[in-house]
């Protein structure tokens, strides 16, 4: 089932990839991004496909309670140096914390799928980890540059419902406490950093900016 949803949202993501960009880029530079990308993917799943007998066993020695705990310490590294700006989708070189963020999400999921029970699940949570931490970004900053104020709101309110609402079965009351946290940062911080403006104070004087004066004599 969660190969099926990779398979799907993978065509879905690049159609709307093609639709926030087809203003700005040429036909021909389009054709060769698609063809670049097709290559891209089919060499990641080949790749995953040859590694995942060996990411199976990959912990076969370690322990449960290891691999809990170094996932979790895993996945608040991907939290903490995530990328939360707004910045342009065209940058030249991609933030350090971002592909630290990135690196500790695939590694996190990397060691929970050693755990499980077969190759084709292994696959699977790989697999969708790839496309959760390292294409999703990618496609929330082109939507959030590209797309419309209605769109960006819906999609960031339609994640926030269901980061909490995933918790609900495992335990309330910390979805309770992760929905809090996220109305809080959505609309308690932008509200108080409107209400702090009223006490910044702008320095303003008549002084005039200094202008050196070069000497025409030698001393």
């Amino acid at each position: 089932m969660l190969v099926w949803s990779c398979i799907t949202a993978f065509p879905i993501g690049n159609i709307l990839w093609e639709v926030m960009e087809w203003r700005d880029i040429a036909a021909v530079t389009k054709k060769e991004r698609r063809l670049k990308a097709t290559k891209s993917s089919i060499l990641v799943l080949l790749i995953l496909v040859t590694i995942t007998p060996v990411l199976k066993t990959l912990t076969a020695a370690t322990s449960s309670d290891s691999i809990w705990a170094l996932s979790a310490i895993l996945f608040c590294l991907n939290a903490i140096l995530a990328d939360y700006s707004a910045a342009s989708p065209y940058p030249g070189k991609e933030r350090l914390t971002s592909v630290l963020s990135m690196n500790a999400a695939i590694s996190a999921s990397v060691v929970l799928a050693s755990r499980l029970t077969s190759n084709l699940h292994v696959f699977a949570l790989v697999l969708y980890a790839v496309q959760l931490f390292a294409l999703f970004p990618l496609l929330r900053q082109r939507i959030q540059y590209r797309a419309s104020v209605p769109f960006r709101t819906v999609l960031t309110m339609s994640l926030s419902c269901l980061a909490a609402g995933m918790f609900v079965n495992l335990h309330g009351p910390i979805a309770v406490v992760i929905a809090a946290i996220l109305l809080f940062v959505t609309f308690g911080c932008p509200a108080l950093f409107i209400w702090a403006q009223k006490f910044k104070n702008e320095l303003k004087g008549p002084w005039d900016p200094a202008i050196p004066i070069v000497r025409q004599r030698p001393l």
